[in-house]
């Protein structure tokens, strides 16, 4: 059998027995998700259940025909659960048969409790009626409850069927493959020792053939691919053998093609010359863009250091450790601002100014005479004069004070540093000019025009303009322009102090907003995770609650259990409702819709109330009706006999005061601070007073105990000016 042949078989049977463990585990998936939807129904059962518990106890406590209504759209809600749920275990049928009995004499019992409570309506009567009410609603809460056992009991049995299932489909899973480890190892076995004879055959007969002996006949073992090779091999030995006989033969031809060869040396030689010529040229030009490339370099180089020199700047403008001596001062004024203003200031006193950086380089310059601009500056040596009196006769001079000196080329100046941040940056210039009772000496002007070949008459002309001012007109001048100084110095630097703390208080938020963000998503994953253990615990403390019938000890240790458990819920729910709180932006809402909102979280049983705020709006956080729910809940819990709650409001010159008062027993004064502490009292909710009086904060809303002891409490919340408004109008 050729080995194409065996290999083929194998991976049919290979390919057939990895299809039956895919079988297999497909059928144990398929099997897993009809489990999974069962389970699904059956925890949406158990949903309904609880949900049908609430909404009877909520229609027993509050009567009407909302809760009647939600009831009854909650059992056909749970009749459809339970039609759809199909079994094929004899015991899950069974249960699911006294599901759907308790859920028959559940509606009968409900349907009981609402004739009752109809009846007594219409007659009025309290005494029988008041105690079939109860009896009935007793008789409805013990099939609720039976009815959420019998579904935790089909939940266990549906669990205990998927484990059934997981566990078979590891075992056949796991004999398939160990089947097919073993046909593997089997099937190496035996192609193995049938090829390995004949690759012994071939190799020992390759080394014979290396060796040079052609005549060497390699023997046939098997008849496969094998067998077909060594005939292969056969053939190549004896055409190797006549290949042998036809290089003898051919040698003395390739003897005749060397002289040839020789011949045509000397023609190659030649062309190597021409080539080598061919090698200058391209050499010469090889250098020449070699040229071009280290001028491109140069070029590269100097943009990298002028994006150095820029990137230095902005490190020195917004990094709070920035040098600002490594700024010019062009960087940090605004030119065309200052040359704006100086030259309105030169056409209203026609005093001229500078101002120069610290290298000298002119930034703004306004009313310069023509004979600087148009001769001492043109010319190279007298505009040496001027750099060097615009640098250097200047150092020394402290910050805020004034330096007069003659420069070089005879015309007087005045200068004052320009400090910023403690570094010379530059310094403001005003000059050009000439005393009134100081002569002019002609003819020192006239040998400079000679020196430096300037046109006397223009020259002489250019200096007759010169401006003559009097010594007092030079000292008010001085003292506006060194406080002018100091000004473009103290705004310059409260600019890059500026920048430099917006920069920074940037970098601070932008990780604070990282760290909260991180902080959120812990603290939702962490709520998620609580959430679904506290369902879970509340599950088994029902079952055992049921288990421990008649064991009063332990049905009053799982009670305090299921209050611990409700605390754990009320306090995540709380972590969510502060972690919201300030997330969305305020808005504006009706105050008596809100604590309408914040009362349909409770019962308040009969206390009576009234909300007199009419259209009144206010702007605050999205939580408001949690922040109302808290003091209703807080005039229920601690207010003792509170049998009426009002809410009112007050127009004020500071805004508007909202006030929510009742008729309990009031708090004391040594409690008043206290009661909006974190946990403050024995019974405190946590969202107690605390939690009202954050969000309300957040829109600058300040809520103050202002009741009397044994009068009841009041609390006045007041809403700030622009925060309030009636509907329709602004405030």
């Amino acid at each position: 059998m050729k080995i194409k042949t065996q290999v083929s078989i194998s991976l049919t049977i290979f390919a057939i027995l990895v299809v039956v463990i895919i079988f297999f585990a497909y059928s144990s998936y398929n099997q897993l998700q009809d489990i999974q939807k069962k389970q699904q129904i059956i925890d949406n059962i158990e949903h309904s259940a609880f949900d049908l518990y609430y909404l009877e106890n909520d229609y027993v406590i509050n009567g009407g025909t909302i809760p009647f209504e939600h009831w009854n759209a909650k059992y056909a809600a749970l009749t459809g659960q339970l039609q759809a749920l199909t079994l094929t275990d004899h015991s899950q049928k069974a249960v699911l048969n006294q599901m759907s009995d308790s859920q028959k004499e559940l509606n009968e019992s409900f349907s009981n409790l609402v004739a009752v409570t109809s009846g007594e309506q219409g007659t009025g009567s309290s005494g029988v009626s008041q105690e079939l009410k109860e009896f009935t609603a007793s008789t409805l809460e013990g099939q609720t409850q039976m009815l959420m056992s019998r579904s935790s009991e089909l939940s266990q049995l549906v669990k205990a069927e998927s484990h059934d299932v997981e566990q078979r489909t590891v075992l056949l899973i796991s004999f398939s493959i160990a089947v097919l480890i073993l046909f593997v190892l089997l099937n190496y076995l035996l192609i193995n020792r049938s090829v390995l004879k004949s690759i012994s055959a071939l190799q020992k007969g390759a080394e014979r053939i290396g060796s040079g002996d052609l005549d060497t006949k390699i023997e046939t073992i098997s008849n496969d691919e094998l067998g077909y090779l060594s005939h292969e091999f056969n053939d190549m030995t004896a055409s190797l053998k006549n290949t042998r006989t036809l290089l003898l033969t051919s040698n003395s031809e390739l003897e005749q093609e060397n002289a040839k060869r020789k011949l045509t040396e000397s023609d190659l030689e030649r062309k190597n010359l021409e080539l080598e010529s061919s090698n200058e040229q391209l050499a010469a030009a090889e250098e020449e863009l070699k040229g071009q490339f280290d001028a491109l370099a140069e070029s590269e180089q100097m943009i990298r250091e002028s994006e150095e020199r820029v990137r230095n700047k902005l490190e020195s403008l917004l990094s709070p450790e920035g040098d600002i001596g490594n700024l010019d001062l062009a960087d940090i004024i605004n030119v065309q601002e200052i040359q704006s203003m100086m030259d309105d200031f030169h056409a209203l006193t026609h005093i001229g100014i500078a101002i120069l950086d610290i290298n000298g380089k002119i930034l703004v310059a306004t009313g310069w005479q023509d004979i600087c601009t148009k001769f001492h500056r043109v010319n190279p040596e007298t505009c040496a004069n001027c750099a060097e009196s615009d640098t250097l006769l200047v150092s020394g001079v402290e910050p805020g004070t004034v330096k007069r000196y003659r420069c070089k080329n005879n015309m007087w100046d005045i200068a004052t540093p320009i400090v910023i941040g403690g570094t010379h940056v530059g310094n403001l210039f005003l000059g050009q000019f000439l005393f009134e009772d100081e002569s002019v000496n002609d003819e020192f002007f006239r040998s400079q025009a000679v020196r430096y070949g300037f046109d006397e008459p223009s020259y002489l002309a250019a200096l007759d303009r010169v401006p003559r001012w009097n010594r007092e007109t030079v000292d008010t001048v001085m003292s506006f322009y060194a406080k002018f100084a100091r000004m473009v110095s103290t705004l310059s630097h409260s600019n890059i102090t500026l920048a430099r703390t917006v920069t920074e208080r940037d970098t601070t938020l932008n990780s604070l907003l990282k760290v909260n963000q991180k902080l959120n998503v812990l603290s939702q994953l962490t709520r998620q995770d609580l959430t679904t253990q506290i369902f879970i615990v509340n599950s088994f403390l029902e079952m055992a609650k049921k288990q421990a019938n008649g064991q009063d000890g332990i049905i009053k240790n799982i009670e305090s259990g299921e209050r611990a458990v409700r605390s754990i819920k009320e306090i995540t729910e709380f972590t969510k409702d502060y972690q919201n709180m300030g997330e969305k932006p305020p808005k504006w809402q009706n105050v008596k819709l809100a604590f309408l909102f914040g009362l349909s979280h409770i019962s308040i049983g009969e206390i009576r109330h009234s909300l007199e705020t009419e259209n009144l709006e206010i702007s605050a956080d999205p939580l408001l009706e949690k922040a109302f729910q808290g003091l209703w809940e807080n005039s229920v819990a601690h207010g003792g006999h509170v049998s009426e709650i009002r809410v009112s409001h007050t127009i004020t010159p500071d805004g508007v005061t909202v006030v929510f008062e009742d008729n309990g027993i009031g708090i004391s004064a040594d409690k008043k601070a206290r009661i909006f502490l974190r946990g403050e009292g024995a019974h405190a909710s946590v969202r107690g007073l605390f939690f009202v009086q954050e969000i309300l904060s957040i829109t600058g809303i300040t809520i103050k105990e202002t009741g009397e002891l044994g009068k009841g409490a009041r609390f006045e919340m007041t809403v700030p000016k622009g925060a309030w408004r009636k509907a329709g109008k602004g405030t």
